[in-house]
Formats: structure tokens, C-alpha cells, sequence
């Protein structure tokens, strides 16, 4: 019986917002518009919203949420002033959001003041304010979302100002705010359409005042509550959609780092369809100053429903996906899991940012990506790891490349490619292009991934192109396979059977069968496992049984390497069955390596005979390759072989083919 999970994550900072979301807010004088009423002058006012400063960073708006919506002024918003005998509402004039939110915002009313009286002002305005009221503020411990879903201030806000009067204006009336806010957004991964009845925060003590009496600059708090509720009036969730919630508190010492915290949401039949447990440090870390909540700040609470089995989210479809991904990407804790194969036909695809979570393909393939971006990939940069997944039927245009992983600092796991089309986006140098993964950085692993099928990568521009990896900088690369069908096409930059550049790390049991063609262009480095081995590293325990073309002349080529240079690395215990220079080639061109320098080479073979050089140019190389007769003799090798695999994950067995004599089995 699979047990349903839920998961609330990525709760964050989003920062102060405005009237909302600034931490104060300017009523700057005008010259008065004079004037006089029944009972009074007429005095206006102009609200304007202040810029948060974050330290270290250059001014940011922060009134403006991510989907564009905002917290400014409403039309016909008011505020009350008091004059410590009498209250008078003050309303926006001339105002209307719909033509756009205007940074200044007039108010204007009536009252009957003498020069240089000084005012206080508060916000939301109050029905019949007395001494007694106007500087106590109160909220309920069960608020109603709006059933429109929009952040409206009067519902988010509580703040207060003081000024003077000066002629028919306010002066210097800056509103400080009293309330923080928490800002809820909920999405839905499940196949129904779901109803959300209400939102419920619940503390491990009454942290949470709804009373708040201000006297001078002193707050004092009452009334405290250990649960708060927003009831959303069973606003419906359709699949893949996703609906907000605000919920105002008055942030207070109380609520201390270890403060645990627990938020709920509860479906239509009141139960609980998503849980998430945690003190206030766990779930805003370094988002909080002083380990407290602030006053005028937002604090996000991202809910994603959904999950029918153990160990993480589930995916169904393409929506799903992409929602999945916009939501738990970033987080390391989380498990995406693929519930079926996914079909994107129809459904560009979007590079995600980062991925910090664990995606499990769980055998299953996405089919018919199509990705067009500058750097392009499914994510951009995977920190975390992807297993278990193909992608099947790809379209890819950009300049750097990584179908799975433009940039990989994390993991890759039996991963595979099974049909794709690569060509660059437009104009531009010095990318890197890998059927796999672009970029391998650190100590990131890409292991056991395939690329197979119809798969043509097409390349104009000064790109480094690899079958796996295009450049390989500090990672690991162990156990991958391109196969027979893939071609690499390039014209200005290096290029290699399973990595294009190789600058540190390690390729270990590795096989390339693909086909590799030098179209006309520059001289570049082409070698039928790695292009350009100019770092340090070792290539070990592995193999390559493809074709290297070279249409001019002019570029370095090899069946293993085309070029080896700067730092110290080695070559051990791998073979090609191609006994050729590969054609076209110039004279910095042989069977296993086109030139050679700071370069070791350990039990290497290749199916051919003395006559045709097993290196083009020798720069310094420590031993040499051997030519073997034929692929009976090869396979006589393959003890000697295995002797210098000690520190290899894999050995070589007796294999059937002509084109692989010997195969490659991973050690227990």
C-alpha cells in the first residue's frame, strides 16, 4: 500500500515589500492645494514608497512580487490622522492602479488645524478612532484570503506616522510598519482539481499577538496565540496550477530561532494535504536578522501538494514537470521522481536555473524536449543528482550545450540520450557543447550515462564538442558509451568521441563508436575519446571502434587523442580496433594520439601495424602504443591489460565482435 506524502519546502526570504514590502514609507509635503470646506481647509499629502536597501547591494524596488503583482496603494485607499483630540480620513485623490501605480500618490482631506500641529497617522484607517483606539492595532487569529487572491494592502498591512503641518500639507510623514507578512504559494502536482479550505500556522508557544498597543516608540504586545488561520474559502487548485495566500502577524521577540513552527493546508474535507515541521532557523536560516522576524518584510512559504508514493514528489505529465521543477529544483532535500514516461511535444522547455534536488527518472524517459536558449539544457546547472533518466527525441539550439546538464558540479547516473539534433544558436566562440553535460566541474560524476539512437550535434562556431562532456575540468567520467549512430560535426572547435577538452580528471571505462567529422574551417584537435588532453588526468580502461574524418587539413587528430599537451597526464590500458591515421589528416596526425607532450602511455594497442605511426608528432611522451595483428591478438592482451587497471573501477573481457574484441565489465 503506498503511503501518501506531502512536502512543504523553500521557505525564504523574498524580501521587504513595499507598503508591504519597504520598511518605511514617505508622505513627502506638496505645496497645498488651499482651498476651504464646511468645517475645515482641505490638506493634502503624497505618499510615496521608499527603496529597500539590501547591504552590500544596489537599491531594489521590492513591491513588486514575482508574477508582477503588487502591494502599492489602492484606489480610494485611506489612512486616519489624529491630532490627540479628533480623527480625520485622509483618501488617495486622483488615483486609479488600473492606469498604472504611480510611485507618488496624492491624499487629501479636511480637517481644521493650526500651523505646526503635529498629527500621528495610521494605516489601515479606523472607524470612529478615539484616544482610547487610535494606537491600538488588533488582528484576528482567523483572517479571509480575499476571494479575488490579490495581496491587498489594507489586508497586509498595518503602520503607523507621525508629521506636521506646515500651510495646507503634511510634512516628513514617514509610516513605519507594525506587521510581517507570510506569504503562502501553493501548487498542485495531482491529477484532480483540488479545493483548499484554509492555511494554518501553529507555534510551540503563543507567539502570536493580535493585539499591539503603541505608546511613543514603545509596542506593546497582547493577546498572544499559538495558531494562526487564513481561510481560503475552498478556492479551487486545478492541476499544475497554483494559488497565493497572505497571512499578517506581528513579529515579536518571542518567536526565537528554535522557535519550532508547523504549517498545514486542509482540503475541503478539512484534512491535512500538506505538512512541513521546523524551527524558525531551519526554515529561514540566514534570512531572519538577529534571528528574528522583521517588521515590513515578506516571508515566503512555497506548499507544492501532491505525491502518491514514498520517497519524494511524483511527476505524471509535462505540467506536472514543469511544476515540479519550479518549485522543488532548488531544494536539496527533495526527491522529483518520474511516475511514467513524459511527453513534452507541444511544451517548449524552459532551462531550470539550478537543481539542488534529487530528479530519479526511475527508468522512465522525457520525449520530444525541445530546448531553444543561449546555454541550453533541462537544467543549467546541476549541484545535485539526476539518475535513472533518458531523454528521448531532442531538439537543442544554443551555444553551450548539455542536454541533461549545461553546467554539471553534482551527479549523473546511468542517464541516457536516445535520439537528438544539436546545432548552435548563432555566432559566438569558445562554448562548450556536450551531449551530456557541457560542463564538468570539481569533483562532479558523471557515470554509467549513455548516448544512442540518431543523435547529430552540428556545430559552426568555435565550440568545443564532446560525446559525452564537452569540457572536462576536475570532474569524473566513468562507465559511458556513445554510440555507433551519434555524429559529431564541428568546424572551428575541438572535438572528441566522450569529452571535447579534457583539462583535469578522470575518464574511466569509457567507449566511444561513434562518427566524428572535421568539416572545413581551422585547424582544431579531434581524437575519437578526447579532443584537446591538455590538463592533467588520466584516460583509463577504455575504447574507441568509431570513424574520425577529417575533410582538410591542418587539424591534429588521433583514434584515442587528438592533442596532448601542458601538464603531466597518462593514457593507460585502452585500445582502438582502427589500425589507420584517420583520413584527411595532416602530419600532426596518428593512430592513437596527433601530438604528444608532458604525455604517459601505458599498455595501449591498436589493430594495425608499425608501418603507420601511432603518433603524429612527439613532444615528450613517456612509452608508447602497440600494434597488434589483428582482433585475435588484441584479445590475447587482455591480461596484460587488466594488470595496469589497478586503479580502474573496470576491467576488460574476451568480447564477440569484431568492433569491440574487448569489452569493459565493472568490477565488484
Amino acid at each position: 500500500m503506498k503511503k501518501q506524502v506531502y512536502v512543504l519546502i523553500s521557505c525564504g526570504l523574498l524580501g521587504a515589500a513595499a507598503l508591504t514590502s519597504c520598511q518605511k514609507d514617505v508622505l513627502f509635503s506638496e505645496a497645498g492645494k488651499s482651498g476651504l470646506a464646511e468645517g475645515g481647509k482641505v490638506y493634502t499629502a503624497t505618499a510615496e514608497i521608499s527603496r529597500y536597501v539590501k547591504p552590500g547591494q544596489p537599491d531594489s524596488r521590492a513591491n513588486v512580487e514575482e508574477d508582477g503583482k503588487t502591494f502599492y496603494w489602492e484606489k480610494d485607499d485611506k489612512i486616519t490622522l489624529w491630532d490627540g483630540k479628533k480623527s480625520y480620513d485622509f483618501t488617495t485623490k486622483n488615483y486609479n492602479p488600473s492606469e498604472g501605480h504611480a510611485n507618488f500618490v496624492e491624499f487629501s482631506g479636511e480637517a481644521d488645524w493650526k500651523e505646526g500641529t503635529e498629527v500621528s497617522a495610521v494605516y489601515p484607517s479606523r472607524d470612529k478612532a478615539t484616544a482610547d483606539n487610535i494606537f491600538v492595532f488588533g488582528l484576528t487569529e482567523t483572517a479571509d484570503q480575499p476571494t479575488d487572491g490579490e495581496p491587498h494592502l489594507a489586508k497586509t498591512m498595518h503602520m503607523k506616522a507621525k508629521g506636521t503641518v506646515k500651510g495646507n500639507s503634511i510634512s516628513e510623514m514617514k509610516f513605519d510598519h507594525l506587521t510581517a507578512l507570510f506569504h503562502f504559494s501553493l501548487g498542485n502536482l495531482k491529477a484532480q482539481t483540488l479545493k483548499i479550505n484554509k492555511l494554518e500556522v501553529k507555534a510551540s508557544a503563543p507567539v502570536f499577538p493580535v493585539k499591539l498597543t503603541v505608546n511613543g516608540d514603545k509596542n506593546a504586545y497582547a493577546e498572544k496565540k499559538a495558531v494562526l488561520t487564513l481561510n481560503m474559502n475552498n478556492v479551487e487548485l486545478s492541476p499544475a496550477g497554483q494559488v497565493t495566500g497572505y497571512m499578517n502577524f506581528f513579529p515579536t521577540q518571542d518567536m526565537k530561532a528554535d522557535t519550532k513552527l508547523t504549517f498545514c493546508a486542509f482540503d475541503d474535507q478539512n484534512k491535512e494535504i500538506a505538512k512541513l515541521e521546523g524551527t524558525v532557523a531551519d526554515l529561514y536560516g540566514d534570512k531572519l536578522s538577529n534571528a528574528n522576524y522583521e517588521a515590513g518584510k515578506r516571508y515566503g512559504v512555497t506548499l507544492l501538494i501532491g505525491g502518491s508514493s514514498e520517497g519524494g514528489i511524483t511527476v505524471e505529465d509535462a505540467e506536472g514537470l514543469k511544476t515540479a521543477m519550479n518549485y522543488f529544483a532548488g531544494d536539496e532535500k527533495a526527491t522529483i521522481k518520474l511516475a511514467k514516461d513524459i511527453d513534452m511535444a507541444g511544451n517548449a522547455w524552459t532551462p531550470v536555473a539550478e537543481l539542488k534536488a534529487t530528479f530519479d527518472g526511475a527508468g522512465h524517459s522525457i520525449k520530444n524536449l525541445k530546448i531553444t536558449a543561449d546555454k541550453a539544457g533541462f537544467v543549467l546547472l546541476n549541484s545535485g543528482l539526476i539518475k535513472n533518466l533518458t531523454l528521448e527525441n531532442v531538439t537543442c539550439t544554443g551555444n553551450g550545450i548539455g542536454l541533461l546538464a549545461f553546467e554539471n558540479q553534482g551527479t549523473l547516473v546511468s542517464c541516457n540520450v536516445k535520439g537528438a539534433t544539436l546545432t548552435n544558436k548563432d555566432a559566438g566562440n569558445d562554448e562548450r557543447v556536450g551531449i551530456v553535460v557541457g560542463k564538468n566541474f570539481g569533483n562532479a560524476v558523471i557515470e554509467d550515462c549513455q548516448v544512442q539512437g540518431q543523435v547529430t550535434a552540428t556545430i559552426d562556431q568555435k565550440h568545443t564538442v564532446g560525446g559525452i562532456v564537452g569540457e572536462n575540468n576536475g570532474g569524473n567520467v566513468k562507465g559511458c558509451f556513445v554510440g555507433s549512430k551519434v555524429t559529431l560535426q564541428n568546424a572551428l572547435g575541438d572535438m572528441g568521441g566522450i569529452v571535447g577538452y579534457q583539462n583535469t580528471g578522470v575518464i574511466d571505462g569509457c567507449h566511444a563508436a561513434c562518427t566524428l567529422t572535421k568539416k572545413s574551417g581551422g585547424g582544431i584537435s579531434v581524437g575519437g575519446l578526447i579532443g584537446s588532453f591538455w590538463g592533467g588526468g588520466n584516460l583509463i580502461a577504455s575504447y574507441f571502434s568509431g570513424i574520425v574524418n577529417v575533410t582538410d587539413g591542418g587539424s591534429t587528430t588521433g583514434n584515442l587523442v587528438g592533442q596532448g599537451g601542458g601538464e603531466a597526464k597518462a593514457i593507460i590500458g585502452c585500445y582502438t580496433v582502427n589500425g589507420n591515421i584517420p583520413s584527411g589528416a595532416s602530419n600532426n596526425s596518428g593512430v592513437i594520439c596527433g601530438v604528444g607532450g608532458s604525455l604517459t602511455v601505458q599498455e595501449c594497442y591498436y589493430v594495425g601495424t608499425a608501418a603507420e605511426k601511432w603518433v603524429g608528432t612527439n613532444n615528450g611522451i613517456e612509452g608508447q602504443a602497440e600494434p597488434v595483428a589483428d582482433v585475435a591478438a588484441l584479445k590475447q592482451k587482455v591480461e596484460s591489460l587488466n594488470a595496469v587497471l589497478s586503479e580502474s573501477a573496470y576491467r576488460f573481457a574476451v568480447g564477440t565482435s569484431g568492433d569491440e574484441p574487448l569489452v569493459l565489465v565493472k568490477k565488484k
